[in-house]
């Protein structure tokens, strides 16, 4: 992370340590269905995440894939703490994966009042919801995890994303790194597991 944001190492791990108890939280959570967790709710990927929002303070996030809301939650409650920012989230539900009826469930209502929930195909609403924004600081991918999809989605984002904002892929295959990095033109790029990091 440090290596990313240039920030100070304590800050850095503050923030990480920050991101744990939201982690904890979600673990608890989806604890109650005994189901996999995924990687949102790993030691490792979802702290990071938390971590970028605390850092960056972005005004605007957009994150397509939601499911039960894992990572809604991390975001919100970053932009919470920062006291700054909106989360859009595009999602296509898969019964399959919802634990619950409703998708993002696991979000507080505490923190919907950051939050807007698109139900749809990524395909047809980020374009339209790209342009509506004019401006994304991060963006998160979390959908239909194909290489395709993956980089028609971070190359409708890219536009919108000033120098020094973020790209984030979940659960990427890392056979198409180089792929990405050939499509996508960024500054800086880390691995975290199954979480590739992008900076413009």
């Amino acid at each position: 992370m440090v290596k990313l944001t240039g920030e100070e190492k304590d800050k850095i791990k503050r923030f990480l340590n920050e991101g744990e108890n939201i982690r904890k939280y979600i673990f608890d959570k989806l604890s109650e269905f005994r189901a996999s967790h995924g990687a949102m709710v790993s030691p490792l990927e979802g702290p990071i995440i938390y971590t970028i929002i605390r850092y960056l303070k972005p005004r605007i996030v957009v994150e397509t894939g939601v499911a039960n809301g894992a990572s809604s939650t991390l975001i919100l409650s970053a932009l919470e703490k920062n006291n700054l920012g909106k989360l859009y989230s595009i999602d296509l539900p898969d019964k399959n994966l919802l634990l619950k009826g409703e998708v993002g469930w696991l979000v507080p209502n505490y923190l919907r009042h950051r939050w807007k929930l698109i139900i749809g195909d990524s395909r047809i609403i980020l374009p339209k919801l790209l342009a509506e924004l004019r401006h994304v600081d991060i963006f998160l991918h979390d959908s239909l995890h194909t290489l395709e999809h993956i980089l028609f989605e971070l190359k409708e984002s890219y536009t919108y994303i000033p120098k020094g904002g973020f790209l984030i892929i979940d659960d990427i295959n890392v056979n198409w790194i180089r792929k990405i990095n050939q499509e996508i033109k960024t500054e800086k790029f880390e691995l975290f597991s199954n979480l590739l990091v992008l900076r413009k």
